[in-house]
């Protein structure tokens, strides 16, 4: 597990209990797109993997209401470019941090 309800809860600056369903499929739904993404597995997740999943977390927390499919379907240039360290090239997954013009 990369993040525990309790550090996905604080990442989507989330004090009551409402949400946690909620917020518990945003961290497991972020876990399988940084696995998928990096052909890896993170048990236990180092920090930068940790932070990657923590802004996942917070942006679909916060834009969980967004009314255009941009606004659902993106992800965060920072995600992305600390995603970039960690991907595994056999994935067609190419981050813009490391396309060269």
């Amino acid at each position: 597990m990369i993040l525990t309800l309790t550090e996905a809860k604080e990442a989507a600056r989330v004090l009551h209990d409402d949400d946690d369903l909620l917020i518990q499929a945003y961290a497991d739904a972020a876990q399988i797109w940084i696995e998928r993404v990096t052909g890896k597995t993170f048990d236990p997740a180092p920090e930068d993997v940790k932070q990657i999943a923590r802004m996942l977390v917070a942006h679909w927390f916060d834009n969980r209401n967004a009314t255009s499919e941009d606004a659902r379907t993106a992800v965060p240039y920072g995600v992305k470019a600390l995603l970039a360290t960690r991907r595994s090239f056999a994935h067609d997954y190419v981050s813009p941090a490391v396309v060269t013009p």
